[in-house]
């Protein structure tokens, strides 16, 4: 099989929900969202990048062992600098695959085999990224604060190129017990997964999988 460079593709396929990341963090981030609505027989895929996300690799997906038992298939990627622009590619590549293919992000469409849905973040509507959404969750006086900090820094000539990632990674530098990772600053509860601002991807992931 002609595999995408750096794609994680499984060996096999096993259970009948997809959902495909961009990385580790992503991967994290959904297996405690997931955890959160009891969400079950799923399997993840991380991409390693978002450019990774090709026809190629999809292609190569379906020749993957056991994918005859995948029904429903979530692809979840940051906006980046637009919307727009991110969903016309994952729709040109769901196209050439003759997948069925939403009209818009955070559309769930069922197909004669799949149900198939586009999430970006930070909410289908912003462009950006998950560290943007998981900023959102987070103490506004603290973030006010850590912006102070990242915008003085700059004048001492620092490149911050992502404002969200550095705010949000910033912030769990700060704890009491500083965590390096998304999965284990939710399981400290640094970060709530019970925040309102993770709704909509709660509710994007119970659709793909009812």
């Amino acid at each position: 099989m002609n595999r995408p460079k750096y794609a994680s593709i499984p060996k096999e396929f096993n259970e009948p929900t997809l959902i495909i990341v961009e990385g580790k963090d992503d991967e994290q981030f959904i297996e405690c969202i997931i955890k959160d609505v009891e969400l079950q027989h799923y399997q993840i895929v991380k991409l390693e990048g978002k450019d990774n996300l090709t026809v190629n690799f999809m292609s190569s997906l379906t020749k993957v062992t056991g994918f005859n038992v995948v029904k429903n298939i979530a692809i979840i990627l940051d906006a980046d600098r637009s919307v727009e622009n991110s969903f016309r590619k994952v729709r040109s590549i769901l196209e050439n695959l003759g997948f069925p293919t939403p009209t818009k992000p955070f559309e769930v469409i069922d197909g004669n085999k799949y149900r198939i849905g586009v999430f970006l973040f930070p909410d289908c509507e912003n462009p950006v990224s998950i560290e943007d959404l998981i900023a959102r969750s987070l103490n506004e006086n603290s973030c006010r604060c850590i912006n102070e900090y990242i915008e003085c820094m700059k004048k001492e000539q620092f490149k911050v190129a992502r404002i969200s990632k550095s705010i949000l990674y910033s912030y769990l530098a700060i704890q009491d017990e500083p965590s390096r990772d998304l999965a284990t600053a939710i399981k400290r509860n640094q970060v709530s997964i019970k925040d309102s601002a993770f709704e909509k991807i709660k509710d994007f992931l119970k659709k793909i999988a009812e």
